[in-house]
């Protein structure tokens, strides 16, 4: 079976249900190996600093997933002969339209994430007292700069699997928001994995509600830049300064669910508008040609 003929040859229902499954195992496996036979706490005992843990863990997440893309998905969905450079095309790691609608589609959005973040927090009187930790030292029960390592490793892999072979697979029969929807629920169906390494129920469905309305987001860019690019960079910035923006100072839950609840209807929707402002005038150049 090849991933890239299967939608010219299967109905949506089918499909979904394979990439339903597909998500949901990726998540599963991904989350699990990495807490397989309590690693961290094995490597705690050989005397290894936290951080060093920490970097290790980072490290072995990113041989996973690379494992995952080149290797496993690469052979079990494409059969002979296998060409690299097709399935890598596939990623739309490109400048699309052009270099600097690419690139402005990426920064515009996430200074939109952090304007409604700011903004819900001082409005719930819950802003962190330093929302930009990211350049402390870890420490004190905080990831401090480590997120900004931690955080290539979703903000790129999981943005060539969703928004890269996903998105480009599905795009082979469906168009549209069509595509940018149905990644959408495959990238919050993956979320669910966080519940195999104890999550709390009730924060696994926050994420995976806000990772679905994120992906309409960040497959919309997709779809209109034709690159990952934009994806990437917000992506990797909101998991990178996630734990000063998305941690608020408070221990109120109602406000913190407000505070979520907003972030995940509230940036989606001006992201989007944002992305339709760049692509506006092109749009209106290529209905006056028709």
């Amino acid at each position: 079976m090849k991933l890239r003929e299967w939608f010219k040859t299967h109905p949506l229902f089918t499909a979904f249900i394979l990439f339903l499954i597909l998500s949901l195992s990726v998540g599963i496996v991904y989350l699990s190996i990495t807490n397989l036979f309590s690693l961290n706490d094995f490597l705690v005992g050989l005397g290894l600093s936290s951080i060093t843990v920490s970097l290790i863990s980072y490290a072995l997440r990113a041989i996973i997933a690379v494992i995952a893309i080149f290797v496993v998905i690469y052979l079990l969905f494409y059969q002979k002969p296998r060409n690299l450079v097709e399935y890598t095309q596939e990623f739309n790691l490109t400048k699309g339209h052009s270099w600097v609608k690419t690139i402005s589609c990426g920064f515009l959005s996430i200074m939109i994430y952090f304007a409604v973040a700011i903004s819900l927090s001082i409005g719930l009187e819950i802003l962190e007292e330093n929302p930009f930790i990211f350049y402390q030292a870890p420490g004190d029960g905080k990831a401090g700069w480590l997120l900004l390592i931690a955080a290539i490793n979703p903000g790129v892999f999981e943005e060539i699997g969703f928004r890269g072979i996903i998105f480009s697979n599905l795009e082979k029969k469906y168009k549209g928001w069509v595509v940018v929807i149905l990644s959408a629920i495959f990238f919050g169906l993956f979320h669910f994995g966080s519940l195999t390494i104890g999550e709390n129920p009730f924060t696994v469905i926050f994420l995976v509600l806000m990772s679905t309305t994120f992906g309409l987001a960040w497959g919309y860019m997709r779809l209109k830049t034709k690159s990952i690019i934009p994806s990437i960079i917000v992506h990797y910035l909101i998991d990178a300064l996630s734990e000063g923006l998305l941690s608020p100072n408070t221990t109120d839950q109602g406000k913190f669910g407000i505070f979520i609840i907003g972030l995940i209807f509230l940036y989606p929707l001006l992201s989007i508008l944002s992305t339709k402002l760049i692509f506006f005038s092109l749009e209106r150049q290529a209905r006056e040609t028709k």
